[in-house]
């Protein structure tokens, strides 16, 4: 394992870093400026106070500033960041920044959910088309030599991945410090493939937990703008390390995010059986339906379960298996717990 981290990289991190905590100290002041918040509406935001939006705004720039920073420290040396031509290059700061605004406006006019899907696949559709080191052309599996050959269905299929990523990390932040820990624990992981990266997943991974203190004091949110940009950002170098080094197949890719995953797609069932929009919101989430102090753990416990038993256990299925039950279990017991209350009424 290679945990290299240059001296440049550690003055650069703890300038963006502290920079980071006085942004937060002064977050009132600079959030009047922004002029973004989440208002609560007693019915899905049940937070008491209008909240800044202004973490995915500090995150974003953080993340701008240490690649362009670190790059000219080291003669533009973007290929650290498996930028490998300028074309990659710009087309992935230019997309990075698109979905930054995206997420910005939808936090400030609410687009309408479909909208929103639509310029999110357009805009990674034309940065999957511009840097092939993203693409998925051959689905590896870690139980099996046999692969499957996407060919030219590549850039779409690549690009249906990150949306869905993105998508399902969107609809996972729903109580103070899951999306953070969830996104911490992605990059824990995705070290656990990667390590010549390393100095740049530690600054994201300790930016993110800056904003995860403030977080968990009901002082700041990531808002739709923090959660593109950063599942973006995760997406992306998941996807560089599984086509260039081959280092993690696509089933432990989707070990990794399997929880976020199957909630996604339950509550987007249940929404069309009930003759709503799939991409609209509700609290029908697996965390809306832990109701006990000790969720925000559970959940997280829950999230990093697949994966966990997979590096115990080396098999993809018995991890499979047993996240589903566990998941369903949950599913049930909210549904008993509500039948009790219902005829208690």
């Amino acid at each position: 394992m290679n945990f290299e981290i240059t001296q440049p990289q550690v003055i650069l991190s703890a300038i963006i870093l502290i920079f980071n905590v006085i942004c937060y100290l002064k977050l009132e002041t600079i959030s009047k400026y922004i002029q973004l918040y989440d208002y609560p509406d007693g019915i899905r935001k049940l937070h008491k106070n209008k909240t800044s939006l202004s973490g995915g705004v500090f995150v974003f720039l953080s993340i701008i500033i240490y690649m362009i920073s670190f790059s000219y420290l080291n003669a533009n040396k973007f290929e650290y960041f498996y930028l490998f031509s300028n074309k990659s290059t710009l087309l992935f700061f230019s997309s990075l920044t698109l979905i930054f605004i995206l997420g910005f406006l939808d936090d400030k006019f609410s687009i309408s959910p479909d909208k929103k899907l639509l310029c999110l696949f357009f805009i990674i559709y034309l940065y999957v088309l511009s840097d092939s080191t993203v693409n998925i052309e051959n689905i590896t599996f870690s139980f099996t030599d046999q692969t499957i050959i996407i060919n030219k269905s590549s850039p779409i299929f690549t690009t249906l991945v990150i949306v869905t990523f993105i998508i399902c990390s969107n609809m996972f932040d729903g109580i103070n410090g899951q999306s953070s820990l969830f996104f911490i624990f992605t990059i824990l992981a995705l070290l656990a493939f990667n390590q010549a990266i390393f100095g740049y997943l530690l600054f994201i991974l300790i930016l993110i937990l800056i904003f995860f203190y403030f977080n968990i004091k009901d002082k700041v949110f990531l808002g739709d703008n923090g959660i593109f940009v950063i599942s973006f950002v995760i997406a992306i170098f998941y996807l560089k390390t599984y086509k260039i080094y081959g280092a993690i197949d696509f089933d432990q890719m989707i070990l990794i995010a399997f929880i976020p995953l199957i909630d996604m797609i339950r509550v987007s069932i249940l929404r069309t059986f009930n003759g709503k929009n799939p991409m609209s919101p509700d609290r029908n989430h697996i965390h809306h339906l832990i109701e006990n102090k000790f969720r925000l753990i559970f959940i997280i416990f829950l999230t990093s379960l697949p994966i966990s038993l997979y590096f115990v256990l080396n098999n993809f299925f018995i991890s499979f298996i047993v996240t589903i039950i566990f998941y369903i279990f949950i599913i049930l017991n909210y549904m008993k717990n509500r039948k009790k209350i219902s005829s208690l009424k």
